[in-house]
Protein backbone atom coordinates (compact mmCIF):
# COMPACT_ATOMS: atom_id res chain seq x y z
CA UNK A 1 0.00 0.00 0.00
CA UNK A 2 1.42 3.14 -1.05
CA UNK A 3 1.57 6.73 1.56
CA UNK A 4 -0.75 8.18 -0.28
CA UNK A 5 -3.60 5.03 -0.02
CA UNK A 6 -2.80 5.25 3.36
CA UNK A 7 -2.80 8.91 3.77
CA UNK A 8 -6.50 8.78 2.51
CA UNK A 9 -7.55 5.84 4.36
CA UNK A 10 -6.52 7.73 7.47
CA UNK A 11 -8.44 10.81 6.27
CA UNK A 12 -11.46 9.08 5.61
CA UNK A 13 -11.58 7.59 9.23
CA UNK A 14 -11.41 11.58 10.46
CA UNK A 15 -14.01 12.37 8.99
CA UNK A 16 -16.05 9.40 9.60
CA UNK A 17 -15.35 9.81 13.40
CA UNK A 18 -16.37 13.60 12.85
CA UNK A 19 -19.66 12.13 10.87
CA UNK A 20 -20.59 9.97 14.13
CA UNK A 21 -19.62 13.40 16.20
CA UNK A 22 -21.31 15.95 14.95
CA UNK A 23 -24.15 14.04 13.65
CA UNK A 24 -25.28 11.46 16.57
CA UNK A 25 -28.95 11.24 15.08
CA UNK A 26 -27.98 10.55 11.21
CA UNK A 27 -27.85 6.59 10.18
CA UNK A 28 -25.12 6.18 8.12
CA UNK A 29 -24.68 2.28 7.12
CA UNK A 30 -21.36 3.07 5.77
CA UNK A 31 -17.55 1.86 4.85
CA UNK A 32 -15.50 3.08 7.50
CA UNK A 33 -13.04 4.46 4.96
CA UNK A 34 -15.49 6.17 2.84
CA UNK A 35 -15.20 9.60 1.81
CA UNK A 36 -18.93 9.18 0.62
CA UNK A 37 -22.09 8.06 2.69
CA UNK A 38 -25.61 7.27 2.39
CA UNK A 39 -27.64 8.78 4.93
CA UNK A 40 -31.17 6.92 5.59
CA UNK A 41 -33.77 9.86 6.35
CA UNK A 42 -36.46 8.62 8.87
CA UNK A 43 -39.86 8.72 7.34
CA UNK A 44 -41.32 12.10 8.15
CA UNK A 45 -38.69 13.36 5.44
CA UNK A 46 -38.63 12.71 1.33
CA UNK A 47 -35.47 12.66 0.16
CA UNK A 48 -36.00 15.34 -2.34
CA UNK A 49 -37.23 18.10 0.50
CA UNK A 50 -34.47 17.30 2.56
CA UNK A 51 -31.97 17.93 -0.15
CA UNK A 52 -34.06 21.49 -0.54
CA UNK A 53 -33.97 22.09 3.26
CA UNK A 54 -30.61 21.59 3.58
CA UNK A 55 -29.56 23.74 1.59
CA UNK A 56 -28.31 26.08 3.75
CA UNK A 57 -24.97 25.57 2.97
CA UNK A 58 -25.10 21.90 2.56
CA UNK A 59 -24.59 20.13 -0.67
CA UNK A 60 -26.73 16.65 -0.72
CA UNK A 61 -28.13 15.04 -3.28
CA UNK A 62 -31.00 12.49 -3.29
CA UNK A 63 -30.55 9.17 -3.63
CA UNK A 64 -32.98 9.31 -7.04
CA UNK A 65 -30.27 11.03 -8.53
CA UNK A 66 -28.09 7.48 -8.63
CA UNK A 67 -30.79 5.71 -8.98
CA UNK A 68 -30.54 3.57 -12.65
CA UNK A 69 -33.86 3.38 -14.20
CA UNK A 70 -37.52 3.37 -12.82
CA UNK A 71 -36.45 0.95 -9.70
CA UNK A 72 -36.97 2.66 -6.26
CA UNK A 73 -34.42 4.32 -5.00
CA UNK A 74 -33.92 4.62 -0.93
CA UNK A 75 -35.28 6.83 1.45
CA UNK A 76 -31.56 8.64 1.61
CA UNK A 77 -29.26 11.06 0.55
CA UNK A 78 -25.56 11.00 -0.26
CA UNK A 79 -23.05 13.23 1.86
CA UNK A 80 -19.43 13.79 0.44
CA UNK A 81 -16.95 13.79 3.09
CA UNK A 82 -13.59 14.27 0.93
CA UNK A 83 -14.06 18.23 -0.36
CA UNK A 84 -14.75 19.96 3.00
CA UNK A 85 -12.45 21.68 5.39
CA UNK A 86 -13.45 20.31 8.54
CA UNK A 87 -14.59 23.29 10.09
CA UNK A 88 -16.94 23.30 7.16
CA UNK A 89 -18.02 19.56 7.44
CA UNK A 90 -18.38 20.00 11.33
CA UNK A 91 -21.26 22.63 10.63
CA UNK A 92 -22.70 20.64 7.69
CA UNK A 93 -22.70 17.35 9.64
CA UNK A 94 -24.42 19.53 12.55
CA UNK A 95 -26.62 21.02 10.16
CA UNK A 96 -28.05 18.02 8.82
CA UNK A 97 -28.22 16.52 12.06
CA UNK A 98 -30.60 19.33 13.57
CA UNK A 99 -32.58 18.92 10.48
CA UNK A 100 -33.21 14.62 10.84
CA UNK A 101 -33.45 15.35 14.65
CA UNK A 102 -36.07 18.37 14.50
CA UNK A 103 -37.57 16.74 11.31
CA UNK A 104 -39.48 18.98 8.64
CA UNK A 105 -40.85 22.33 9.52
CA UNK A 106 -44.36 24.13 8.19
CA UNK A 107 -43.26 27.32 7.79
CA UNK A 108 -44.94 30.60 9.99
CA UNK A 109 -46.01 32.65 7.76
CA UNK A 110 -47.90 35.99 9.51
CA UNK A 111 -50.82 37.60 8.01
CA UNK A 112 -50.36 40.64 6.42
CA UNK A 113 -52.26 43.81 9.00
CA UNK A 114 -54.29 44.59 5.96
CA UNK A 115 -55.91 40.88 5.17
CA UNK A 116 -56.58 40.53 8.72
CA UNK A 117 -60.54 40.02 9.62
CA UNK A 118 -62.07 43.80 9.80
CA UNK A 119 -59.64 45.39 6.91
CA UNK A 120 -61.09 47.13 4.68
CA UNK A 121 -60.50 46.51 0.84
CA UNK A 122 -59.15 50.57 0.39
CA UNK A 123 -56.19 49.42 2.64
CA UNK A 124 -55.30 46.43 1.03
CA UNK A 125 -55.63 48.01 -2.60
CA UNK A 126 -52.53 50.34 -1.01
CA UNK A 127 -50.72 47.26 -0.36
CA UNK A 128 -51.29 44.96 -3.35
CA UNK A 129 -52.17 46.87 -6.34
CA UNK A 130 -51.60 49.94 -8.39
CA UNK A 131 -50.91 53.70 -7.36
CA UNK A 132 -54.11 54.52 -8.39
CA UNK A 133 -55.42 53.01 -4.95
CA UNK A 134 -55.43 55.15 -2.03
CA UNK A 135 -53.53 54.72 0.80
Amino acid sequence: MTALVRDKRRDAVRRQRMLRRNGPHLQVPADPRAHNVWVTLPSSWRAESFTAAAERGVAVAPATAFAVGSGHAPNAVRVALASPTPRVLAESLAILDELVRTGPQVPVIERPRDLEPGSTASSKCSRLATSSCEP
